[in-house]
């Protein structure tokens, strides 16, 4: 079985296509240009998604779906909160756009989930039975999984307040000053 996989980050958008084993076939990235419109964005997804489309039938091979993964709360494939990198997508049924768009069933989750879904399965856990992960770049994000007990969860350990006394921090795209994406991620070390 082969699907295209989709990371949409503050700073880039991934996509590629990759078999059962976790083999990546064909690899596709550009820009995302994250302060622009949720329409824009989406018409590049939906772009990388068509490039590898076409690339993978050059070869007459069969694409099975789409797996986005997306930093924020995702709740039957709407996007409820973007995380701190991506709130204008908020509310968008992403994962109903693109099945429109490029006609493949579309798979849509946390990011965090999906980067420790990937490392559990074919990465650095693959041998072992729980498996966390955590993403530190734009935002900040983490997952765990457990393999025995069929759970995959993301935490959003980004929006956690860990300085609660801080004043002189803009307020964080969840509303809080000092939660550790405030303080720790990378636009925010940027920033300061």
């Amino acid at each position: 079985m082969n699907a295209i996989g989709i990371d949409i980050g503050a700073t880039k958008i991934k996509g590629v296509v990759a078999n059962s084993r976790g083999r990546i076939l064909i690899k596709r990235e550009i820009l995302t240009k994250a302060n622009r419109k949720k329409n824009e964005i989406l018409n590049d997804i939906v772009s990388i998604i068509d490039f590898l489309k076409r690339e993978f039938q050059k070869k007459h091979l069969n694409i099975k779906g789409v797996g986005v993964g997306v930093p924020g709360i995702i709740k039957s494939g709407k996007l409820i909160f973007g995380g701190g990198t991506l709130t204008q997508l908020a509310g968008l049924d992403l994962a109903k756009s693109i099945k429109k768009e490029t006609g493949l069933k579309v798979f849509m989750e946390n990011d965090s989930k999906c980067f420790t879904l990937a490392e559990s399965y074919f990465g650095a856990g693959k041998y072992y039975n729980r498996v966390a992960g955590v993403i530190w770049g734009t935002g900040i994000g983490s997952g765990f999984v457990d393999k025995e007990a069929k759970i995959a969860k993301s935490v959003e350990i980004g929006h956690l307040i860990v300085e609660t006394n801080i004043k002189s921090e803009p307020k964080d795209a969840c509303g809080a000053r000092g939660c550790v994406e405030n303080l720790a991620s990378g636009k925010n070390i940027v920033r300061r």
